[in-house]
C-alpha cells in the first residue's frame, strides 16, 4: 500500500493478492481518495496469471477517474 497527499486531497494504492475458496490465485489493484468526508474506491482484481490485465485496466480506470458531483 502507498499513500500520497494532493493538496488536501489523501489518496491510497495497493496491490493485494490471495487464494481464493476455489484455490485460484487472484490480484486485486486498489485506488482510495478521501472526497468531502467520504471514499471513493476503484478496485479491479482477476487471476493472477492475467495480471498484466489487470493493471492494464486499473490503469486505464484510474488515469480517467473523475469523482461525481
Amino acid at each position: 500500500m502507498k499513500t500520497t497527499k494532493v493538496g488536501q486531497q489523501l489518496r491510497a494504492t495497493g496491490r493485494y493478492t490471495w487464494i481464493d475458496g476455489t484455490g485460484r490465485s487472484v490480484v486485486a489493484r486498489n485506488f482510495v481518495v478521501a472526497l468531502g468526508g467520504s471514499y471513493h474506491v476503484v478496485m479491479v482484481t482477476g487471476p493472477q496469471d492475467g495480471e498484466g490485465k489487470v493493471t492494464e485496466v486499473f490503469e486505464k480506470a484510474t488515469g480517467s477517474y473523475k469523482s461525481g458531483g
